[in-house]
């Protein structure tokens, strides 16, 4: 048997206990190891209209969460039958005040910049909810990470990294087409 002597008896435990508390860390979500998450588009059924969506947590510079929620109405027995395509955002606790009416910013990785209408022209839901519509979105803007520039009072913007697994999970909303 191998006896080890106190110093190296001492790394070790100090190794052990580096090890126990990052996974205690990424237990709690205080840590990230940056992997992609992952969630689902859902389709929820009413009896005149279909949504398809996508909903993540994501946090902006300061550090402050805001609900992201990619969302797709389609009406199957309307005349027209157009989708309706939206992006809501929603600050938790300590996010800041949503300007309105000011447009959302999306920008591409090359700097490519689409904006899009704020849909709350007289008053949203809570001040740190937004709507944008979609609806003129050019889809082959979604193909890698974009930057969400969400606008505050005074002309000021937040922005939140949208990672590109959450990217396409948009793309299949923007895809679904409704099916019988």
């Amino acid at each position: 048997m191998i006896i080890l002597n106190s110093s190296l008896r001492r790394i070790f435990l100090l190794i052990k206990l580096i090890v126990i508390g990052l996974v205690a860390l990424l237990l709690m979500g205080l840590i990230s190891l940056n992997q992609p998450v992952f969630a689902e588009v859902t389709k929820f059924e009413q009896p005149e209209e279909i949504i398809y969506r996508s909903q993540h947590s994501l946090s902006d510079q300061s550090g402050h969460t805001w609900q992201v929620i990619m969302f797709k109405s389609v009406r199957p027995g309307a005349q027209d039958n157009i989708p309706l395509l939206y992006l809501r955002v929603i600050g938790l606790p300590g996010a800041a005040e949503v300007g309105h009416p000011m447009q959302l910013k999306i920008t591409t990785n090359t700097g490519k910049i689409f904006t899009a209408a704020d849909i709350f022209l007289e008053e949203a839901p809570a001040p740190t909810v937004g709507q944008y519509n979609l609806q003129d979105l050019d889809a082959d803007m979604l193909r890698d990470e974009v930057l969400l520039s969400i606008p505050l009072p005074g002309s000021r913007y937040v922005n939140l990294e949208i990672p590109q697994s959450v990217v396409r999970e948009w793309q299949e909303v923007v895809n679904q087409a409704v099916r019988s």
